[in-house]
């Protein structure tokens, strides 16, 4: 019989070959699949729950498995799969409800489990890796994050430091980390509520609040625009792995202490993606406050604000599964506690969304869970854009609209 790695292989790039357009592409695509390197690996059940075994070879984007092999152990308990060069996340499982499936609370590991953490293992081209044994010993937990540790000293020491956005520790790797990491991206000291000039007290601070997966770089083209005349840019920097409770947690925490220093007169917060969630946690918290905040403006774009169903996706069937996807999925309980309350009326919030042609969202965010009827009535102004979910911050339609809204609050001061 055909190796069941081959088939999924083939599986992945048919398509591909069927829409090339040249001999060179088909080529390509060839040479790709002959590259293809084998993993072996062993797997030890110690645990007395029984059913069939599997490995999985996945990879992952912000809320669940995006590309994966499955294969039934043999009677040895080993396995052997063929996969296209790349990096890969590796675990087992044990399928105890007979479905072919893993889902959340059968017994379970992957590499790095031992260690709290989301490790890699690299397939060379045309090499044999030999993987480490993978032990099951119960269920697979939740990755622990040391929850109210947080905001520790150093992340403290972080609240209104200066610094330019060309500091390495807003790079793509230290967002990766603070996903899959966040407790190491927090004693890396990256954690912090940046300013990008000196404090002057007559410009209004606009802080920028990054989704899933990013940094304040994601806000580069909207901060380097923008009217430093009348505004200064703050940007709050997490990791987005982190219960998003915590997270705003800190924000507000973060913001009183900026208070405490400057005595701004108002402040305005611009959010993107599951920034949008931190921002209206961060707002409900505030609004119940005997003296909140002065925030005026709120903007959120491309925000998943009645979550996301692949999240929830992620959290029942994937064998990572990190804090924030359990807030960001569609009904969990920080969802429904966030549209229990309404936005306050004097409260100034644009709704700023997109789509791409052919689509009808924006690649990543539903127009349903942004969209909602509740939510129109809460903004006073709502904008749709052509792009995609993480394209549209450097649109120049949306930084022209940040322009005109900026201005028009300035002219009404």
């Amino acid at each position: 019989m055909k190796n069941p790695s081959i088939r999924f292989i083939t599986s992945l790039t048919i398509p591909l070959l069927l829409s090339a357009c040249s001999l060179l592409e088909i080529n390509k695509q060839a040479e790709l699949i002959d590259g293809a390197g084998r993993i072996h690996g062993q797997v030890e059940n110690k645990q007395s729950d029984q059913g069939p075994i599997y490995a999985i070879l996945f990879t992952m984007n912000e809320h669940e498995i995006v590309e994966r092999q499955t294969q039934l152990l043999d009677e040895g308990g080993s396995f052997h799969m063929d996969m296209l060069p790349g990096e890969y996340h590796l675990g087992a499982f044990v399928d105890t409800n007979n479905d072919g499936e893993y889902q959340q609370g059968e017994p379970g590991t992957y590499i790095g489990i031992d260690e709290n953490k989301v490790s890699t293992i690299t397939v060379q081209k045309n090499a044999q890796l030999t993987a480490p044994t993978l032990i099951i010993r119960g269920p697979i937990k939740p990755i622990k994050t040391e929850q109210r540790k947080i905001a520790e000293e150093r992340s403290y020491d972080n609240i209104g430091r200066k610094t330019g956005l060309d500091n390495p520790i807003f790079s793509r790797d230290y967002a990766e980390m603070g996903l899959w990491r966040p407790t190491d991206f927090a004693a890396k000291g990256a954690v912090g509520l940046y300013t990008f000039s000196d404090y002057s007290e007559n410009k209004t601070p606009i802080v920028f609040v990054h989704g899933i997966n990013g940094t304040p770089l994601d806000w580069k083209p909207t901060i380097e625009k923008l009217d430093t005349e009348n505004y200064q840019a703050w940007a709050l920097y997490y990791p987005s792995g982190m219960p998003l409770d915590i997270v705003s947690d800190y924000l507000y925490n973060a913001l009183n202490i900026m208070q405490e220093r400057h005595n701004y007169k108002q402040l305005y917060i611009f959010a993107h993606s599951m920034g949008g969630l931190v921002t209206r946690s961060l707002i409900k918290k505030n609004s119940a406050k005997p003296a909140p905040l002065p925030v005026e403006f709120v903007l959120t774009l491309n925000s998943p604000l009645h979550g996301m169903p692949s999240a929830g996706k992620g959290v029942k069937y994937s064998p990572i599964v990190v804090p924030s996807w359990r807030d960001v999925a569609a009904g969990s309980d920080f969802i429904v506690d966030l549209h229990q309350w309404s936005w306050p009326k004097d409260l100034n919030y644009t709704l700023v969304f997109s789509w791409q042609k052919g689509r009808g969202d924006d690649g990543v965010v539903a127009l349903e869970s942004q969209l909602t009827t509740k939510l129109q009535q809460e903004a006073r102004q709502i904008h749709g854009l052509n792009a995609s979910h993480a394209g549209a911050l450097s649109t120049p339609e949306f930084l022209e609209l940040v322009d005109r809204k900026l201005i028009d609050l300035q002219t009404k001061q």
